[in-house]
């Protein structure tokens, strides 16, 4: 039974421990999405391209690299922040996003004008600024594992003063 209450104190410390982990990360990625909404100057691409890789889980977007005009002329080329690793059906090495996903021509971005080959799609920047239910499921998780921790320890207690 201590055992059994052992294993299960160790599960809860981990669910707890990636709440926190998504919590820390949800919180950054937002701040991020606000800040590119916030002082980022729109552009669009002229040209993208998607780096495909495949992983122990299947095909996922590495990179996403695009070519754009910044208000003043100048030609950038940089790679996306902060893109959603989904490869929406595009073939593992290098190749132009298929037309219809998220990020196919005409593919709005901001820029950051102090630093122009900072760049995210607008589509990433709104979705990152509104996170949705994931910071509720991480508080869950944190709560969750925190009350399993409680809970496993006071099992514990008990199995010890029984002994």
């Amino acid at each position: 039974m201590r055992r059994a209450l052992g294993l299960l104190m160790v599960a809860a410390v981990m669910v707890a421990v990636f709440g926190v982990v998504v919590q820390l990360d949800v919180r950054y990625q937002r701040g991020l999405g606000h800040d590119f909404l916030a002082h980022g100057v729109r552009a669009a691409a002229a040209e993208v391209e998607l780096e495909v890789d495949r992983g122990k889980g299947g095909d996922f977007v590495d990179a996403v690299r695009v070519v754009y005009r910044t208000a003043d002329g100048q030609e950038i080329r940089s790679e996306l922040t902060g893109e959603l690793g989904d490869p929406q059906g595009a073939d593992e090495g290098d190749a132009p996003p298929p037309p219809g996903t998220r990020y196919a021509p005409p593919l709005e971005l901001l820029y950051q004008p102090s630093a122009p080959t900072e760049v995210m799609a607008v589509v990433d920047a709104e979705d990152h600024s509104r996170p949705g239910s994931v910071l509720l499921v991480a508080w869950l998780m944190l709560a969750g594992g925190l009350g399993g921790v409680v809970a496993c320890w006071v099992g514990l207690s008990r199995t010890k003063v029984a002994s």
